[in-house]
């Protein structure tokens, strides 16, 4: 377990003409009960309750637990605020309620865009501004998803940035619509470029995860950099994280140290914990033990848990603390439990480790399959040594070599070296000196000593 990683806790949480109304309907029953049916059998409670057969694309959008590892990463610190309507409105029917809500904001109640008023509707129905629009949104994001997007579409299309935002982040978790990651992204863009820094945000986040788009440092540095220039302090943070890591820019400790400081100083946790991380190992920065340790601290409280992870490297190595890895273990549950992908990889390292007692493989292995399904790289690694060699599942050396592909390709160069071996001695993949050379060559570069060992040895057994 590497004492000093950086946390990546930071490093991510769309719309058309109105469909008639039979339709639509049916739409917005299958998104209420997609929301409340998590975990008991929703796509045969919506599709008894249609009549109809969903698609696998709807069993996608639904939620999980907050203390369980989700199926799809969400946009980390989106800082995502829906003016959720009070407790008594929710008692209103959802047709009393969306019908108050846009009459008292000027906005249409028809389904029909081109049908002709009615008698008593209010002048101006035909186009609804975008901040009344908003308004008549917001009070139906927590129980009407569905009514909300149509109207935040209808504020988005006039300009207003901060209904794309809304609207983005509906189609991202597919509260109310059909999950949609490209069309998030496509409406991030523009609220981006209208200045939005929390669409900048996430904006950044979908670049770098690779998701909605393809991966793309660059334009996720751009989009990181004008949230953070607008302070938003995640967007700094995760612009410290991709300097750190070398991501798309040569790696640029101190820059790093001046992103995460910026980040502290703004507010966020896990900038705070990345800025202690590197006062005390001195990276980019003149260390400063009892600085950096006080940071970890203050950012892993009851309320803050940015911190926890870095607090329980240094406990688990016995950096600028006394080493006691039953307290590193109880922090990385922390950290894992409010969401942080690696904690929940570092718990698995620790159980395996017998920190806990018994190692639970099983336990283990889920955990390592979990992270690395939210695209932690050492977590594949991990799962994939599971998979090899049948440690708490059964055996899948197929599966386990697709997953040292991805731990490879996310940059954990000990599984470019793993796989390497793989491809020189054609265990389960075809034989091919090439590619193990070029991955053994990978590896040895980026310093692990074992693949340029190995890298020696396959040239001698070609030069013979």
């Amino acid at each position: 377990m590497v004492g000093l990683e950086l946390l990546h806790d930071g490093a991510r949480a769309r719309g058309g003409r109105p469909l008639g109304l039979a339709l639509e309907g049916a739409i917005h029953v299958v998104a209420q009960l997609v929301e409340r049916g998590a975990g008991v059998g929703v796509e045969r409670v919506v599709a008894l309750e249609l009549g109809v057969e969903l698609s696998g694309q709807l069993s996608d959008s639904v939620g999980s637990h907050a203390t369980q590892i989700p199926r799809h990463r969400p946009r980390v610190n989106a800082h995502v605020s829906v003016g959720y309507a009070p407790r008594d409105m929710h008692r209103l029917g959802w047709a009393a309620l969306a019908t108050w809500a846009l009459w008292a904001a000027g906005c249409s109640t028809s389904g029909d865009d081109d049908a002709p008023p009615a008698a008593d509707t209010r002048p101006g129905w035909e186009t609804c501004e975008s901040a009344a629009c908003l308004a008549a949104a917001r009070p139906l994001l927590d129980e009407q998803p569905a009514d909300a997007a149509r109207w935040l579409q209808r504020g988005c299309d006039t300009g207003d940035a901060e209904s794309c935002y809304q609207l983005s982040l509906l189609y991202d978790a597919g509260r109310g619509v059909l999950r949609d990651w490209a069309r998030s992204m496509s409406i991030l863009r523009g609220a981006c470029e209208s200045g939005h820094a929390g669409a900048c945000y996430n904006l950044g986040v979908g670049y770098q995860m690779g998701q909605g788009a393809e991966r793309d440092y660059v334009a996720s540095r751009q989009a990181f950099q004008r949230a953070c220039d607008a302070d938003y302090a995640a967007a700094c943070n995760n612009l410290g994280t991709q300097y750190g890591a070398g991501d798309g820019v040569p790696v640029d400790h101190a820059r790093a140290y001046s992103y995460f400081e910026r980040s502290c100083t703004l507010g966020d946790a896990t900038g705070c914990a990345n800025q202690g991380t590197h006062l005390v190992a001195g990276q980019g920065v003149e260390p400063d033990r009892d600085r950096g340790v006080a940071l970890l601290r203050g950012a892993c409280t009851e309320t803050e848990t940015g911190g926890c992870r870095g607090l329980a490297n240094l406990y688990w190595d016995g950096l600028a603390v006394e080493q006691d890895r039953e307290e590193a273990l109880r922090l990385y549950r922390r950290g894992c439990s409010a969401g942080a992908e690696q904690a929940c990889n570092d718990v698995g390292e620790a159980i395996e480790a017998g920190v806990a007692g018994e190692p639970d493989h099983a336990e283990s292995a889920r955990l390592f399959r979990g992270a690395c399904e939210f695209g932690v790289p050492r977590a594949c690694h991990n799962f994939a040594e599971a998979l090899w060699y049948g440690r708490g599942l059964p055996t899948d050396r197929a599966q386990a070599i697709q997953r040292y592909e991805s731990s490879c390709d996310g940059g954990y160069l000990e599984a470019c070296n793993d796989l390497g071996w793989c491809y020189a001695n054609g265990e389960s993949v075809d034989a091919s000196p090439s590619r193990a050379r070029a991955l053994y060559d990978r590896a040895c570069v980026g310093g692990v000593e074992v693949a340029c060992r190995n890298l020696a040895a396959l040239d001698a057994a070609a030069a013979e």
